[in-house]
């Protein structure tokens, strides 16, 4: 007897661990299915309209409590939801679906082979894997969830580029996701529910059930059978897409946020396209990172160098709105065309103080070593100083300055007149000073005293811009609301240059006033910056101003990688070794930039338009698409798609790509 009951103990496992397993299925499932839905929702998805995913698992979690006592139904789970998989597969190869339909199937069969690869570990392999098999699908489904919610806004995924980039910009994250209102009830429930229910839940239905433990065979079967469900389906995309038109299939790429869709057959078919959709592509260190050789020319005669960022300073308000700055400007040097390399600031400060193309610069530590023209500056009696807000916990050997000045002051608007203020009185001390001084006033949620509330409506300071509903209305608060902190820097600046000129720093000091990149405020559905390649998050005004600077107006385009040699230029320093070319080497388009909302992703911007590539781990150059600078399908792109053999196409993947690997590779 006893030796049955031994024999009973190992055949059998709490039944409840298998229910927590589904119930972490069925969630990733309903949140992958919204992730696709806010693309371009199908008919057949009307339910997910009404009532989310949330809504969606509690049915679930109501089904399973009515079929609590049928553990059969559980056991055969692992069977059903293949099945099920393979039935979807019949219908909308019968019913011709679209490619949305096509991506959520791909993405529940790859969450079912996920399950049948969890199962065939926990009951084959090692029972004590079930904890950690939970909490990997714990973090996964957070992923999901905070995918969602940021998708629905700002039109990107979460990266693995944003989580290296987290612990450089913690703070800036941590203000952005504060949960005001009632959304951080919401936020509370939903968590709990997608992302903290399976396992209590499970449990508390089936914690006194039993039921028998799988063969190894049969969840490999399971498992198997999963695996060529997926491949099946992805063999169907070419059947799925083809009979849309390759003008029909780009706008459904471009809604889909750049998932990793297949290209159209048509594309991969077109001989003129043979061997240019991806290409090989090593990159060159020396050519992103060149290393700055810096001197003091003859007759070299110090001033100070000031240079004063503001934060997400777009250049079509600075163009529109600042017209106290802008006035400055036309007094000295004005890049009047001037864009980011890339578009976050972490990457920015690199690209400008050091010149350089930062591609994945958070995975190297080159963005801990001194900025060799703050030493060059320094052996000269230089005293170097970074002037911020705090908690604004970028490295300092990416931000400048071996010494930093912090201010605090509460509301967020008055840190940028603290700052200049500041600034004001390290200039009166004496010595030769090279400074920094970071102005944070533009960084969303966009700050400003309410005499400077010049626009309206706007929407309220503390909202969560990842909670907002991206719509019209929050969309024309968001710009105004924008507008007014851009007012509200116009002034504060423009009269702290004011200050200066009286007490004579034009004479002394060189200036030089920037962006760190632009911004996205509902352009074709992006918002905030890090979350696509849209021109408006590369505009970023930028001019000099002060000792020796001439009135000039410079119309042909510069990028940040350019401020580092014109700065020496003004300064009588010698540099070789840069990324940008100065004033000097004008030139035009195209540009490189970074879209630092994925790892890897290289625009080359022209005048009109764009092209967008993804480098891969492996060396390869990936084309994405080709679209306006408007991150649309329009005119300036139309007749690149029209020729039937793709010949216009071809020559411009193949110039951009041959211009990608000339500057950055071999």
């Amino acid at each position: 007897m006893q030796n049955l009951k031994a024999q009973t103990a190992t055949e059998t496992t709490p039944a409840w661990r298998e229910l927590a397993l589904l119930l972490q299925v069925a969630g990733m499932v309903l949140l992958l299915l919204a992730i696709v839905r806010i693309s371009g929702p199908p008919d057949s998805l009307e339910i997910m309209k009404l009532i989310g995913p949330e809504g969606c698992f509690l049915l679930v979690l109501l089904f399973c409590f009515a079929l609590r006592r049928y553990q059969r139904l559980f056991q055969l789970a692992p069977v059903i939801l293949p099945a099920g998989a393979a039935l979807a597969i019949v219908y909308q190869t019968i019913a011709a679906g679209s490619i949305i339909e096509w991506v959520m199937l791909s993405a529940s069969l790859a969450v079912f082979v996920l399950y049948g690869l969890e199962r065939l570990l926990i009951s084959a392999v090692d029972r004590r894997l079930f904890w950690p098999v939970i909490a990997c699908n714990t973090l996964l489904l957070t992923w999901l969830y905070f995918d969602r919610m940021i998708f629905s806004v700002g039109r990107t995924h979460i990266s693995f580029n944003h989580l290296v980039q987290l612990m450089h910009v913690a703070e800036e994250v941590k203000a952005a996701l504060l949960f005001f209102g009632k959304g951080h009830l919401a936020v509370i429930f939903e968590i709990t529910l997608l992302v903290l229910a399976p396992v209590p839940v499970a449990r508390m239905m089936l914690g006194s059930f039993v039921c028998r433990r799988r063969r190894a065979s049969a969840l490999f079967g399971w498992l198997l059978l999963s695996a060529v469900l997926f491949g099946v389906n992805h063999l169907r995309f070419d059947m799925v897409c083809g009979h849309l038109s390759v003008f029909e299939y780009l706008p459904l790429r471009l809604d889909l946020g750049m998932l990793p869709v297949p290209d159209h057959p048509a594309l991969r078919q077109a001989p003129a396209l043979n061997g240019l959709l991806q290409q090989r592509l090593i990159l060159d260190e020396n050519k992103l990172f060149p290393e700055n050789v810096l001197a003091f020319q003859a007759g070299f005669k110090p001033v100070n160098l000031v240079m004063i960022s503001v934060e997400s300073m777009r250049r079509p308000e600075f163009d529109r709105l600042m017209h106290e700055l802008q006035a400055f400007a036309g007094r000295g040097l004005l890049l009047n065309n001037h864009f980011s390399v890339t578009n976050i600031t972490f990457s920015s400060f690199h690209s400008i103080f050091r010149s350089s193309f930062p591609i994945n610069l958070a995975y190297t530590g080159r963005w801990t070593s001194k900025i060799p023209l703050e030493q060059l500056l320094e052996n000269a009696s230089y005293s170097t100083l970074l002037i911020k807000p705090e908690k604004i916990n970028m490295p300092g050997s990416n931000f400048w300055g071996r010494r930093t000045i912090e201010v605090s002051a509460e509301p967020k608007w008055k840190n940028t007149p603290l700052v200049l203020e500041k600034l004001r009185e390290e200039l009166a001390r004496p010595g030769y000073k090279a400074i920094h001084a970071y102005l944070y006033n533009m960084h969303y949620n966009y700050y400003y005293p309410s005499e400077s509330e010049v626009y309206r409506p706007v929407i309220p300071e503390d909202i969560n811009l990842f909670l907002m509903q991206p719509d019209g209305e929050n969309f024309a608060g968001l710009n105004n609301r924008y507008a007014n902190s851009a007012v509200h820097t116009d002034r504060v600046l423009a009269e702290f240059l004011r200050q200066a000129e009286v007490e004579g720093r034009f004479a002394d000091t060189l200036f030089v006033i920037f962006g760190d990149h632009g911004e996205s405020l509902g352009e074709s559905g992006f918002t905030a910056h890090a979350t696509g390649p849209h021109v408006r998050q590369f505009e970023a005004p930028a001019f000099f101003v002060g000792a020796g600077v001439a009135p000039r107006r410079v119309d042909f385009p510069t990028t940040h990688a350019d401020l580092l040699p014109i700065i020496c230029e003004y300064m009588g320093i010698s540099l070789s070794g840069s990324f940008g070319r100065g004033l000097a080497a004008a030139g035009d388009f195209p540009l490189l930039q970074l879209d630092e909302a994925v790892s890897g992703r290289i625009v080359v911007r022209h005048r009109d338009y764009m092209s967008v590539f993804d480098l891969g781990g492996s060396g390869s150059l990936k084309w994405l698409i080709t679209v306006s600078n408007e991150f649309a399908i329009d005119a300036s792109v139309a007749g690149f798609y029209a020729s039937p053999d793709f010949s216009a196409l071809a020559e411009v993947i193949k110039a951009d790509a041959d211009f990608i690997i000339r500057k950055l590779g071999y």
